[in-house]
């Protein structure tokens, strides 16, 4: 990544790019609800042109404005839009998922307990090679290092000795918020908001795909941080499937970035996210999602 001004150059490109992303999809929406009307404006006789077709006229064929009414109102009684909202703005209700979304430093004991006996109990048969079986366990080990630290084991006598904590562990189990010490279920509805606003203006599917697309890039370009080298790197995790769909595993992922990231980072996310499907059908795929996942390790 460049540094310096060059680096500063990328950044307020990325920013503008972020700032303008709803103008810039609101103007070629536009140019392409009224290209059908230029063409005809071009191309017929006004003479030919029944009264009843007129732009004016609330029953003619080119009422943007009712086209318009037409898709609020089939936006305002879909469904699966007020799921959405209600799904975003609720907390996890499963105890351990419910703990990852905090900051191993922030574990209880009890806590860390609950997530390791998932770990060994919970991902049985078919499901041994889940890696978020991993991914509890390395969560585990983290917390392990957070408070007791990578050191060799020390002995006295040749007995081992017990480890000592090098930092208090909460007696107490925490809030969840985000880095900024938001409310996460909050910031979580106030996303699922937003995630609905566009889901009425693109579509649901579309607008979900959106988010979706966009925690991939946002995961891809900022994994997480580097661990003890006693443990060794992290498991990778699978990219959410890209399926249009508001399930448990996008409002977990949704929630988990702004766990990690807070609310202003995962907004540029979802409007990049939005702009990479906008856009995608109209570029070369693979050119453009390299591009764009250069820009996002910008955040």
């Amino acid at each position: 990544m460049p540094e310096g001004p060059a680096k500063d150059r990328e950044i307020q490109n990325y920013n503008d790019l972020s700032q303008h992303l709803e103008t810039l999809k609101g103007e070629i929406q536009n140019l392409i609800m009224t290209a059908p009307d230029i063409v005809a404006a071009t191309s017929a006789d006004p003479r030919d042109e029944p009264a009843s077709a007129s732009r004016d006229s609330p029953d003619g064929d080119h009422d943007i404005g009712g086209l318009a009414n037409g898709a609020e109102q089939t936006a305002n009684t879909d469904p699966r839009i007020a799921a959405l909202r209600e799904r975003a703005a609720a907390p996890i209700e499963d105890p351990v998922r419910s703990v990852l979304l905090k900051q191993v430093e922030n574990w209880t004991e009890g806590e860390m307990k609950d997530v390791l006996r998932s770990a060994g109990e919970d991902f049985t048969g078919w499901r041994s090679g889940d890696p978020l079986k991993a991914h509890l366990y390395e969560r585990v080990q983290d917390w392990h290092t957070t408070h007791y630290g990578d050191g060799e084991q020390q002995y006295d006598g040749g007995k081992p000795v017990e480890p000592r904590p090098i930092r208090a562990i909460p007696e107490q189990a925490s809030p969840h918020v985000t880095p900024q010490g938001e409310d996460l279920w909050q910031a979580s509805a106030r996303m699922g908001d937003k995630i609905a606003k566009a889901a009425e203006s693109d579509g649901y599917g579309t607008a979900v795909k959106g988010l979706q697309r966009g925690l991939n890039l946002f995961n891809d370009a900022n994994p997480l941080p580097e661990r003890s080298s006693a443990w060794g790197d992290y498991t990778k995790q699978p990219p959410l499937a890209e399926d249009g769909d508001y399930g448990p595993k996008t409002d977990f992922a949704l929630k988990a970035a702004l766990t990690r990231h807070g609310t202003e980072d995962v907004d540029k996310a979802l409007s990049l996210g939005r702009f990479n499907i906008f856009t995608r059908e109209a570029a070369d795929p693979d050119a453009f999602s390299q591009d764009f996942g250069a820009e996002m390790g910008l955040l």
